[in-house]
C-alpha cells in the first residue's frame, strides 16, 4: 500500500511541477514587472483576512466558554438558595417539634435534634446533611458515617483547607456561612469538591448544615449545553464542535458521530485528529490547529483550521473551524480583482496555453490508467487486512446482498460452500431490544453490535458493516444489573428496585387509570428477635417473611425490602379494601406459621394507602403519611394493617 501511494503522489507531483513551469512562463512574458505588487498585495491580504477569521473563531469560541461561565454561576446561586432554604426548614422543624420541646435535658434535646435530622435525610432524598458541636465534634456526616464522633478541628480537605474551623470561625462572626470544600459523596467515594451553608441553632447548641456537590450541578449543565449546542449548530457550514478528553463527540458537525469516539480519526499524515487537539490543549490549553476533514455535503477531506479552548472542569474542549477553500475563495477574488488589469495581454498565452493543456491531457489519461492499476492492488490488501480484525465485515451492495466477508464473518454465520449470492444482510442481521441479532446459517443467534458507512467498492457505492459479538457482554451487563436491585438476603428487590417499580407503576397508572396500593411494613419486635435467638435467626425470619408474602399474595403484587427489618409492598391493580384484606391474611399466615424455634412469636405491622390516578401526591406524601400509619399501628399494640 505505500509502494502504491508513493507512486501516485509521484506522478501527480509531476503534473503540478509541469503546471507550474508552465504558469510561471506564461506570467514572464507579460506581467513581469507587475508580479511584485501583485505578490505583495496578494500576500498581505491574506495574511490580513487569514488573522481576521482566526479572531473570529477565537471569539465565537470564547463567547461559548462565557455563556457556559455564566450559566453555571447561575446554577450555583440557585444552589445556594436551595440549601439555604433547607436548613431554614429544617431548623424550624426542630424548634416546633414538640418532643423536642417538652424535653429540659441538654443531651436529651441534643439526641432528639440528632434523630429529626437524620429522619429528615431520609424523606430528603436530594440532599445529605450534617452537625457538628463548637467545638469540633461531628455528630452527623452524610455520606461517611465512619466519621462520626471524631473532632475535626484539625482535618483538612484535599486542598489543605481546614474547613471546619473555617465554618466555625464563620459561625461566631455571623451565625451561618458559605463554606467550599472537599468531601465524600458516597462511602467508598473520593472527596467531591463541594459548596455547603451551615447555621448555628443556639436551642441545640450544634452547627447544623447540608451542601450540593460541583459535580451534580456539572453534569446537569454539561448535558444541557451539549444537547443545545448541538441542535443549533445542527446541518449549518459553520458549527461548534466539543469533544471529551478521551475522544468521545458531544457536539459535532458530523450528526452521525455524535457519542461516538473520534479519537481515530485521522489526519492526512496518519496522525489522529484528536491527539493532535490535546496536544494543544496540553501545551496551553488553547491554540489553533490545522488538519484535513470532510466539508459538509462533499466525500473529499480539505484542509481545517480550528480554534481550540480547554474546559478542564468537564474534561472538554471546544472548537470552532473554517475550512481553507472558503479561505482561497477569498483571496482568490482578491486574485481576479488583481488580473484584470492583466485581461488584455490573456491573447498572447493562448498558443502556450494549448501546449500545456496537451501535456496535462496526456499524463491525466496515463495517470488514470495507473490509479486503476494501483487501486485494484490496494482492495486485494484491504481484503488481507480485513482477516486480520477480530470483526466481522460485510460489505453489502444497495439491495443489502452481501458482496463480501472476511474470515471473522465467515465463522459468524457457520458458512461452508455458500456462495455470497444467496445471502442477503436484511435476512441475517434483525433489530434487537438491545442492538442487533445475527441469525446464522444453521439457525444459530448471537447479540451483535453493528456499525455501518458507505464505501465504494467494486466500482459501486456500497455499504460496509463492521459486526461484533457481544453475547457474552449483554448476559454478564444484565446480571450485574439483577444484583444491583436484589437484596442479597431476602432475595427480595431492594429499596432502589422499589424506587423503580413505583416509578413504573405511575407512568402504568398514566395509561391505565387503575389504582394500586402501597404498604409500609415493619417486623414487630424484630431487635428482640435478633437479641434472644441470634442474628442467624433473625436473617431466617426475614428470608421466610419474603417466602410466605409471595405465597399468600398474587403474582404481581410485590415485596421489598427497604432496610432492615422494613419493607415496601406494591399491589397492583388494587383498591385499598382487597389490599387490606390480602396484608391481614398475609399477617395471619406470618403468626401462624411454624418458627420450628420455641418462644418464636413473628408478627408485623403495616401502614396502607391507595394511590389514585387523579391525585397529585409526591411518593415523599406517600411515606409521610406511610410512616403515621405504621406508628398509629405500633401505637394500636401492633400486629395490624391501619389503612389510610
Amino acid at each position: 500500500m505505500r509502494i502504491t501511494k508513493k507512486q501516485i503522489k509521484t506522478n501527480w507531483f509531476r503534473i503540478l511541477v509541469i503546471t507550474i513551469i508552465c504558469f510561471l512562463s506564461f506570467i514572464a512574458v507579460m506581467v513581469f514587472r507587475e508580479v511584485g505588487v501583485f505578490k505583495e498585495n496578494k500576500a498581505f491580504f491574506e495574511e490580513q483576512y487569514m488573522t481576521q477569521m482566526k479572531e473570529d473563531l477565537k471569539v465565537v469560541v470564547d463567547n461559548r466558554i462565557d455563556e457556559i461561565n455564566y450559566e453555571r454561576s447561575e446554577l450555583e446561586h440557585q444552589g445556594q438558595i436551595k440549601i439555604y432554604d433547607r436548613i431554614e426548614s429544617l431548623e424550624q422543624l426542630i424548634l416546633d417539634d414538640s418532643v423536642f420541646n417538652s424535653l429540659s435535658n441538654q443531651e436529651m434535646k441534643e439526641d432528639r435534634a440528632i434523630n429529626l435530622i437524620l429522619d429528615y435525610e431520609t424523606l430528603d432524598k436530594e440532599q445529605l446533611y450534617f452537625a457538628f458541636r463548637k467545638d469540633g465534634t461531628l455528630l452527623i456526616s452524610g455520606a461517611d458515617r465512619s466519621m462520626e464522633g471524631r473532632n475535626l478541628l484539625g482535618a483538612r480537605d484535599a486542598d489543605g483547607q481546614y474547613f471546619v474551623q473555617e465554618m466555625i470561625d464563620k459561625v461566631q462572626l455571623d451565625n451561618e456561612g458559605y463554606e467550599t470544600y472537599y468531601w465524600k459523596k458516597t462511602l467508598l467515594g473520593d472527596p467531591i469538591k463541594k459548596t455547603s451553608y451551615f447555621r448555628y441553632v443556639k436551642e441545640i447548641d450544634m452547627i447544623i448544615g447540608t451542601g450540593f456537590y460541583f459535580d451534580d450541578l456539572d453534569r446537569a449543565l454539561r448535558d444541557d449545553i451539549f444537547e443545545r449546542f448541538q441542535a443549533y449548530y445542527a446541518g449549518k457550514e459553520d458549527y461548534v464542535f466539543m469533544v471529551t478528553y478521551d475522544g468521545i463527540a458531544k457536539v459535532f458537525g458530523v450528526e452521525s458521530l455524535v457519542n461516538q469516539d473520534v479519537s481515530k480519526v485521522e489526519n492526512i499524515d496518519g496522525e489522529s485528529i484528536h491527539t493532535m487537539s490535546m496536544n494543544k490543549i496540553l501545551d496551553g490549553g488553547s491554540g489553533y490547529i490545522s488538519y484535513y476533514f470532510y466539508e459538509r455535503g462533499h466525500d473529499a477531506t480539505s484542509q481545517k483550521i480550528s480554534y481550540l479552548r480547554g474546559i478542564d472542569e468537564w474534561n472538554v474542549y471546544i472548537g470552532m473551524g473554517f475550512y481553507i477553500n472558503d479561505f482561497y475563495e477569498e483571496v482568490s477574488a482578491f486574485e481576479q480583482e488583481s488580473f484584470k488589469s492583466l485581461m488584455n495581454h490573456t491573447l498572447n498565452f493562448v498558443f502556450v496555453f494549448l501546449i500545456v493543456l496537451s501535456i496535462l491531457v496526456y499524463y491525466g489519461i496515463k495517470s488514470f490508467e495507473l490509479n486503476k492499476k494501483y487501486f485494484k492492488q490496494e482492495e486485494l490488501l484491504y481484503e488481507k487486512f480485513a482477516d486480520l480484525t477480530t470483526e466481522g465485515i460485510f460489505i453489502v451492495d444497495e439491495q443489502g446482498t452481501v458482496i463480501f466477508t472476511n474470515r471473522v464473518a465467515k465463522n459468524m454465520l457457520q458458512m461452508t460452500g455458500e456462495t455470497l449470492d444467496k445471502l442477503n444482510i436484511d435476512h441475517l442481521l434483525k433489530p434487537a431490544d438491545e442492538g442487533y441479532t445475527l441469525y446464522g446459517l444453521e439457525g444459530q443467534t448471537m447479540a451483535v453490535e453493528v456499525y455501518q458507512n458507505e464505501i465504494f467498492y467494486l466500482d459501486n457505492e456500497n455499504r460496509v458493516l463492521f459486526i461484533t459479538d457481544v453475547t457474552n457482554k449483554l448476559a454478564v451487563q444484565k446480571e450485574l444489573e439483577n444484583l444491583a436491585v436484589t437484596d442479597e438476603l431476602t432475595e427480595l428487590g431492594n429499596r432502589r428496585k422499589f424506587m423503580e417499580s413505583y416509578h413504573h407503576q405511575i407512568e402504568k397508572q398514566k395509561r391505565t387509570h387503575l389504582k394500586f396500593c402501597m404498604a409500609y411494613i415493619d417486623l414487630d419486635h424484630f431487635k428482640q428477635i435478633n437479641d434472644k435467638f441470634g442474628h442467624d435467626v433473625g436473617d431466617q425470619v426475614l428470608h421466610t417473611f419474603g417466602v410466605i408474602f409471595n405465597a399468600e399474595t398474587r403474582d404481581h403484587d410485590t415485596l421489598y425490602r427497604y432496610g432492615g427489618e422494613e419493607f415496601m409492598a406494591i399491589l397492583e391493580d388494587s383498591e385499598l379494601e382487597n389490599a387490606h384484606i390480602m396484608l391481614e391474611r398475609f399477617n395471619a399466615s406470618i403468626q401462624s406459621h411454624d418458627w420450628s424455634y420455641d418462644g418464636l412469636e413473628v408478627s408485623c405491622t403495616a401502614g396502607l394507602v391507595e394511590v389514585d390516578p387523579h391525585d397529585v401526591k409526591m411518593l415523599e406524601d406517600y411515606f409521610k403519611l406511610l410512616d403515621q400509619l405504621l406508628y398509629k399501628g405500633k401505637q394500636s399494640g401492633r400486629k395490624c394493617i391501619v389503612s389510610q
